[in-house]
């Protein structure tokens, strides 16, 4: 079982992409693995490494794709350290649970289009910037334990295509489906 967290989008935001279009989705039809998305809308990573933890202690998985960051940046909730020190405790309780965990780097903005077509007066550059911080802390930390860190980055700019400067189009989940494949084979 690839175990995502947490990568649902709801069906009403508009735009957004959910059931068969998410990349857990895309992941699982392509390769024939049974994903389990466990993620959730708008949720920030303290609540991520908090249902982790509940999740791990109720059910087996064979891996944990751990997706989360840009909520606590958008929102102002958390910084780098926190955000990344919640990263970590959850792919510590992974390993406490024989379960293998693979972080996945969230993906950047696209500062003008999340302006107009997400939420406005949120400063996106400075988003993208802790988001480029919060990588490289992770990519560290994973070199260290021998922890898979992929990078959502690496798609932008160029590659990637957003409904609403924030959340990727179909063909984006499709493009994030396929460079996770490709890392995790």
């Amino acid at each position: 079982d690839l175990h995502s967290f947490p990568t649902r989008r709801s069906s009403d935001l508009v735009g957004a992409y959910s059931g068969e279009f998410s990349f857990p989705t895309l992941i699982a039809n392509r390769r024939g693995w049974e994903v389990i998305n466990r993620g959730c809308n708008g949720e920030i990573s303290s609540a991520v490494a908090s249902r982790l933890k509940k999740e791990l202690e109720e059910s087996f998985y064979d891996m944990a794709l751990i997706l989360c960051g840009a909520n606590d940046f958008i929102f102002s909730c958390e910084n780098v350290g926190s955000v990344s020190k919640n990263i970590v405790e959850m792919a510590e309780d992974c390993f406490n649970h024989s379960v293998i965990p693979v972080i996945v780097t969230p993906l950047p903005s696209n500062p003008r289009q999340a302006e107009i077509g997400w939420m406005p007066g949120i400063d996106y550059n400075n988003v993208n910037k802790k988001i480029a911080e919060l990588e490289t802390v992770l990519k560290k930390w994973a070199t260290e334990r021998e922890v898979k860190c992929i990078s959502l980055s690496q798609l932008c700019p160029g590659k990637m295509t957003y409904c609403d400067g924030i959340h990727p189009t179909g063909e984006g989940y499709e493009i994030i489906a396929d460079l996770i494949i490709e890392e995790l084979i």
